[in-house]
Protein backbone atom coordinates (compact mmCIF):
# COMPACT_ATOMS: atom_id res chain seq x y z
CA UNK A 1 0.00 0.00 0.00
CA UNK A 2 1.62 3.29 -1.08
CA UNK A 3 1.45 6.07 1.49
CA UNK A 4 2.23 9.74 0.90
CA UNK A 5 2.48 12.29 3.68
CA UNK A 6 2.62 15.92 2.55
CA UNK A 7 3.78 18.60 5.00
CA UNK A 8 3.88 22.16 3.76
CA UNK A 9 4.08 25.68 5.06
CA UNK A 10 1.70 26.76 2.28
CA UNK A 11 -2.04 27.06 2.84
CA UNK A 12 -4.00 24.57 0.74
CA UNK A 13 -7.55 25.71 0.04
CA UNK A 14 -9.05 22.44 -1.23
CA UNK A 15 -7.27 19.69 0.70
CA UNK A 16 -9.72 16.99 -0.46
CA UNK A 17 -9.10 17.73 -4.13
CA UNK A 18 -5.32 17.85 -3.66
CA UNK A 19 -5.35 14.52 -1.78
CA UNK A 20 -7.40 12.88 -4.52
CA UNK A 21 -5.13 14.23 -7.27
CA UNK A 22 -1.90 13.23 -5.53
CA UNK A 23 -3.38 9.77 -4.85
CA UNK A 24 -4.04 9.38 -8.58
CA UNK A 25 -0.47 10.47 -9.35
CA UNK A 26 1.07 8.06 -6.82
CA UNK A 27 -1.19 5.26 -8.09
CA UNK A 28 0.03 5.91 -11.61
CA UNK A 29 3.72 6.11 -10.63
CA UNK A 30 3.63 2.91 -8.54
CA UNK A 31 1.29 0.98 -10.86
CA UNK A 32 -0.96 0.24 -7.90
CA UNK A 33 -4.69 0.77 -7.64
CA UNK A 34 -5.79 4.18 -6.34
CA UNK A 35 -7.94 2.41 -3.77
CA UNK A 36 -4.76 1.19 -2.05
CA UNK A 37 -3.07 4.62 -1.88
CA UNK A 38 -3.27 6.43 1.46
CA UNK A 39 -2.58 10.17 1.45
CA UNK A 40 -2.29 12.70 4.25
CA UNK A 41 -1.69 16.44 4.22
CA UNK A 42 -0.61 18.88 6.91
CA UNK A 43 -0.74 22.39 5.46
CA UNK A 44 0.01 25.78 6.90
CA UNK A 45 2.71 24.19 9.09
CA UNK A 46 5.44 26.29 10.58
CA UNK A 47 8.51 25.11 8.66
CA UNK A 48 12.02 26.43 8.36
CA UNK A 49 14.16 25.39 5.38
CA UNK A 50 16.99 27.95 5.21
CA UNK A 51 14.31 30.64 5.59
CA UNK A 52 10.54 30.89 5.88
CA UNK A 53 9.76 30.89 2.15
CA UNK A 54 7.02 28.29 1.48
CA UNK A 55 8.42 24.76 1.36
CA UNK A 56 7.17 21.19 1.21
CA UNK A 57 8.38 17.86 2.62
CA UNK A 58 6.92 14.65 1.20
CA UNK A 59 7.34 11.17 2.66
CA UNK A 60 6.50 8.33 0.32
CA UNK A 61 6.39 4.75 1.58
CA UNK A 62 5.45 1.59 -0.26
CA UNK A 63 5.95 -2.14 -0.33
CA UNK A 64 8.08 -2.23 -3.46
CA UNK A 65 7.14 -0.21 -6.56
CA UNK A 66 9.30 2.82 -5.75
CA UNK A 67 11.62 4.20 -8.38
CA UNK A 68 12.83 7.55 -7.01
CA UNK A 69 14.79 8.53 -10.11
CA UNK A 70 11.60 8.30 -12.19
CA UNK A 71 9.18 9.57 -9.55
CA UNK A 72 10.89 12.68 -8.13
CA UNK A 73 10.34 14.96 -11.13
CA UNK A 74 6.61 14.33 -11.69
CA UNK A 75 5.92 14.62 -7.95
CA UNK A 76 7.95 17.84 -7.65
CA UNK A 77 6.26 19.26 -10.76
CA UNK A 78 2.84 18.38 -9.26
CA UNK A 79 3.65 20.14 -5.97
CA UNK A 80 5.00 23.18 -7.81
CA UNK A 81 1.97 23.39 -10.13
CA UNK A 82 -0.75 22.72 -7.52
CA UNK A 83 0.70 24.47 -4.47
CA UNK A 84 3.08 27.04 -5.96
CA UNK A 85 6.09 25.75 -4.01
CA UNK A 86 9.39 26.54 -5.79
CA UNK A 87 11.15 23.39 -7.01
CA UNK A 88 14.22 24.13 -4.89
CA UNK A 89 12.01 24.17 -1.76
CA UNK A 90 10.65 20.62 -2.20
CA UNK A 91 12.22 17.64 -0.42
CA UNK A 92 11.07 14.06 -0.98
CA UNK A 93 11.98 11.05 1.14
CA UNK A 94 11.31 7.62 -0.36
CA UNK A 95 11.07 4.58 1.91
CA UNK A 96 10.50 1.10 0.59
CA UNK A 97 9.21 -1.65 2.84
CA UNK A 98 9.90 -5.28 2.09
CA UNK A 99 8.00 -8.27 3.39
CA UNK A 100 10.17 -10.88 5.05
CA UNK A 101 8.58 -14.29 5.37
CA UNK A 102 7.85 -14.89 9.05
CA UNK A 103 9.74 -11.78 10.16
CA UNK A 104 7.28 -9.00 9.45
CA UNK A 105 8.28 -5.95 7.50
CA UNK A 106 11.57 -4.21 7.16
CA UNK A 107 11.81 -0.64 5.97
CA UNK A 108 14.67 0.78 3.95
CA UNK A 109 15.45 4.31 2.97
CA UNK A 110 15.74 4.11 -0.81
CA UNK A 111 16.89 7.59 -1.71
CA UNK A 112 16.40 11.16 -0.65
CA UNK A 113 15.87 13.65 -3.44
CA UNK A 114 16.66 17.22 -2.70
CA UNK A 115 16.28 20.27 -4.94
CA UNK A 116 15.88 19.84 -8.67
CA UNK A 117 16.25 16.06 -8.58
CA UNK A 118 19.82 15.96 -7.27
CA UNK A 119 20.01 13.01 -4.95
CA UNK A 120 22.15 11.23 -2.44
CA UNK A 121 22.08 7.55 -1.52
CA UNK A 122 21.66 6.64 2.13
Amino acid sequence: MPYINVSTSAKVNDKGKLLEEISILISSLTNKSKRFVMAKIDDNCQMYFDNETPSCFLEIKSIGSLNPSEMAKPISDFVHEKMGIPLDRIYISFRMSQLHCGHGMEEHLVKNFFRYGAYEDK
